[in-house]
């Protein structure tokens, strides 16, 4: 009976290091190459291009601060992991500032292929040495 306790305890452990990660930060940039093309990527800042057709979502990811430009507009659902669903049409020309956000996933819920520049805050620009 020691032995299978043992057994168990090593397989919540497992169980449980395996769903904290999927709450880890997971750079969309990485995790969803099909609907994102990254146009830069430094230290401070990355900005990438992200086009969804209709019906289509991205994978889950998560933000650190960010700055979304929609260069297309459209309807949009975002999911995130708690269950917390908000539903929010980006027209064209709106800019748009965001916190660093949890895991979710977005999905074009309309009719029309939505495409927005995506500005994520890495880190703290660098100072230039005079």
């Amino acid at each position: 009976m020691r032995q299978r306790l043992g057994c168990t305890r090593i397989l919540g452990v497992a169980c449980g290091l395996l769903l904290s990660g999927s709450a880890m930060a997971q750079e969309l940039s990485k995790v969803d190459t099909r609907h994102v093309v990254v146009k830069l990527d430094n230290d401070t800042l990355q900005v990438t291009e992200v086009t969804l057709k209709p019906g289509e979502k991205l994978a889950l990811h998560t933000h650190p601060a960010y700055t979304l430009y929609t260069i297309h507009g459209g309807t949009v659902r975002i999911v995130y992991q708690g269950g917390k669903t908000e539903d929010a049409v980006w027209d064209h020309g709106d800019v748009l500032y965001g916190d660093p956000e949890g895991p979710h996933t977005t999905e074009n819920i309309g009719k029309t292929t939505v495409k927005i520049l995506l500005v994520e805050v890495k880190g703290p620009a660098a100072t230039k040495k005079k």
